[in-house]
């Protein structure tokens, strides 16, 4: 989980974005290490009643002692090998159904080293040798439009799927059924919708992401050392896969990258080639000491890795900064995705599968601006009530003040892991490791971060904070950021997941629930550091009316397919009427499409379920109960989880 500032002109305004796979948006390599099609699993696994075997032969010279004896044994024999029970049907169909998930986890991952360190502390336990996975590449952004083959293992997903009886499965099973299925249908509806993800997207691109991804690499030993100096190897040929599919982008559809893309990515590239204090070299030195290596093997290492960074990273890294910078010829204008042929399809499909709701770009609108309008309303009320003004006034020039003094984050996470507990299930939080990010990485945007960890982590969980963009303050800005990444947000919810939650479960991605719960934390968060319910109210709709605001300029630019004038009249509703401001926001919004939406209407969404739970539950609601049996659900959309949640009022 990333966070990232977004908001044109503004000094504490952040956002979310999770960093699953660097393979986003792209078409992922994937394997089957077994050679096995999912449905065979159906066929040597079948939960049809074996026959019991007839004696039918008998000489014509038996006795009819002999015939009796011959009856009693086959009657025998019939008994022992009677039908399954119950029990037993559903044991085979519980058995076939890991079998199966198993698999699926098997094909995503594939040969690729890097996606299975970031999903398995230990390949063994999943049958692998480490030495199976051979694909040393980071991300794959080869041009592939050709969707028949990813059709047909999801049809053979959705075929073996519907062999179960879900009747026969574990209620943890039931839960991954049901994820299943939605993740299948939406493959399905968004299979060949057109390659319009943009590798310089400034939220969730390539060289947003790329040096923290190889800054947040494990050593757990030597093969991953040597792993990792292949992937560096990989680099230069990934830079050119990625200005080749610029390039196809613009030929195909139109779409070029605009200067806020290119810009930003040159300045990230150059952040990455400063030697001094370089996180690639610094970070991997780290890394190894810990390892506990002889001296001369770390020294070998390091020379290896040093080279590779200096010479072939560096080298390749330069070279892609030239070739993209050919692309901003001055003349790019900046539109949304609804402004391509096909764009508004995939946008409102992307925002579908990502919200995990079957809404239209129109309902997601009105949905949102509707919130909006309620907050202004609430935060306009408190205003009237202040009669003399001196408690808003003395809340705009930050003189509240919090319980506690100190600027420490492991003491601010201590705060909030005892203030909250009443309410959350801290308890249940994991050993963690909390730090500030190395300055090369103090990326504009890049807040703070969460390394949700491998299916079979047993490491200690990292959060990363970015203090150029948090600051260290008593701003709360830098507070909430610890709470959506760890306390109560993210590391909460991952740790209620896995109590509930089967490894498959694990490999979805849907950032409507995710974002919208650590939003949801981070705003409650504000009471329990807050005590005058006003500057409560105040502060929370502070916090969540940009991610409102932007939320509704990316549906209307990349959706609704809005022009600059109405860009302009809908900001100016908001009192922003300076033109390069307004050009910002299109820029910001164009260059990252649906970056806001799993925090602005995951958040509206999380935060309404919060609302139905109480009115069901009544006066008496446990809030604690309420909190860790949302989390517990785990990854799903949110008309899944909506189901789910509601189910258990007491």
């Amino acid at each position: 989980m990333i966070r990232k500032r977004l908001l044109p002109g503004t000094s504490k305004i952040c956002i979310f974005a999770l960093v699953v796979s660097m393979m986003a948006g792209c078409q992922t390599k994937q394997g089957n290490p077994n050679q096995q099609e999912p449905t065979q699993l159906t066929q040597q696994q079948s939960t049809k009643p074996s026959q019991a075997p007839s004696i039918n032969q008998t000489t014509k010279e038996a006795t009819q002692e002999e015939t009796k004896e011959t009856t009693a044994q086959s009657a025998s024999q019939e008994e022992t090998t009677k039908a399954p029970t119950q029990e037993e049907l559903a044991k085979q169909q519980q058995e076939r159904f890991d079998a199966f998930t198993k698999q699926m986890i098997l094909d995503t991952i594939g040969k690729n080293y890097y996606s299975m360190q970031s999903q398995m502390e230990n390949p063994q336990t999943y049958g692998l040798p480490v030495s199976y996975f051979d694909d040393f590449s980071i991300a794959d952004y080869t041009i592939d439009t050709d969707f028949t083959k990813q059709k047909k293992q999801n049809d053979q997903y959705k075929e073996t799927l519907a062999s179960f009886d879900v009747t026969q499965l574990t209620p943890k099973q039931k839960l991954s059924y049901d994820k299943l299925k939605y993740e299948l249908d939406i493959t399905e509806r968004t299979l060949g919708l057109g390659l319009f993800a943009s590798p310089l997207n400034t939220s969730a691109g390539l060289m947003s992401n790329l040096g923290i991804a190889l800054y947040n690499f494990q050593f757990d030993d030597e093969n991953d050392v040597q792993a990792y100096h292949k992937m560096l190897q990989t680099i230069p040929k990934m830079l050119e896969d990625v200005v080749g599919y610029i390039q196809y982008q613009i030929d195909q559809y139109g779409y070029e990258p605009g200067d806020t893309m290119i810009q930003k990515t040159v300045e990230y590239s150059k952040a990455l080639r400063v030697l001094e204090n370089n996180p690639l070299l610094e970070a991997y030195d780290e890394k190894l000491k810990q390892m506990h290596l002889p001296e001369q093997k770390e020294k070998e290492y390091q020379k290896q890795n040093r080279d590779y960074v200096v010479g072939t990273v560096f080298a390749a890294l330069e070279t892609f900064e030239k070739n993209i910078q050919k692309f901003d010829t001055d003349t790019n204008q900046v539109k949304g995705l609804a402004n391509y042929s096909g764009g508004k399809q995939y946008y409102e499909a992307m925002m579908q599968a990502t919200l995990g709701v079957d809404w239209d770009v129109q309902k997601m609108y009105d949905t949102l601006l509707q919130k909006l309008k309620t907050d202004i309303t609430n935060y306009q009320k408190a205003m009237d009530d202040d009669k003399e003004g001196e408690l808003f006034q003395s809340y705009m020039r930050g003189e509240y003040t919090t319980p506690y003094d100190t600027k420490s984050i492991d003491e601010i996470c201590a705060y909030y892991k005892k203030a909250m507990a009443k309410d959350f299930p801290m308890e249940l939080l994991p050993a963690y490791d909390i730090q500030y990010l190395p300055k090369p990485l103090w990326i504009d945007g890049l807040g703070a971060y969460y390394v949700t960890g491998e299916l079979d982590d047993t490491h200690k969980k990292i959060i990363r904070v970015n203090p150029k963009v948090t600051g260290e303050d008593s701003s709360l800005e830098l507070d909430t950021t610890l709470v959506h990444e760890g306390i109560g947000g993210h590391m909460l919810q991952f740790a209620c997941a896995k109590q509930n939650n089967a490894d498959i479960d694990f490999m979805f991605s849907e950032l409507g629930y995710t974002e919208g719960w650590a939003m949801y934390a981070e705003i409650q968060a504000i009471q329990y550091a807050i005590k005058d319910p006003s500057i409560v109210l105040w502060k929370q709709v502070d916090t969540v009316y940009s991610y409102y605001l932007m939320g509704l300029l990316d549906l209307g630019v990349n959706g609704l397919g809005w022009d600059r004038d109405q860009v302009k009249q809908f900001l100016a509703s908001f009192n922003i009427k300076d033109d390069q401001r307004i050009d910002a926001f299109i820029d910001e919004v164009a260059s990252a499409p649906g970056a806001l939406l799993p925090y602005a209407l995951g958040y509206v969404m999380t935060d309404q379920l919060m609302s139905e739970y109480k009115e069901l539950a009544g006066k008496d609601v446990d809030l604690k109960k309420m909190h860790q049996t949302y989390m517990s659900i785990g990854n799903s959309s949110m008309d899944l989880v909506r189901s789910y949640f509601l189910a258990n009022v007491q």
